[in-house]
């Protein structure tokens, strides 16, 4: 799972939602820190971390990966 991981990362998303995503989810980075750092504001960050969730779900799905995904979203 995780070589899909970094493989959709890489192939499906652009750089901008690579970093958006990478910065937030992987670093810790925080949301205001990001937007300062792209010359963004929070609300644009915000709508590039839920589109670039929602094309990697969809990248993992096509890939098989469809349960772990609806795992996830069930505890959510």
């Amino acid at each position: 799972m995780k070589t899909a991981l970094r493989r959709g990362i890489a192939d499906a998303l652009t750089p901008h939602q690579q970093r958006v995503l990478i910065g937030i989810a992987v670093e810790g980075v925080p949301i205001d820190v990001i937007a300062q750092r792209t010359n963004s504001t929070r609300n644009a960050v915000y709508k590039t971390l839920h589109d670039a969730r929602r094309r990697l779900r969809a990248h993992l799905a096509a890939q098989g990966f469809t349960e772990a995904i609806e795992t996830k979203e069930a505890t959510r």
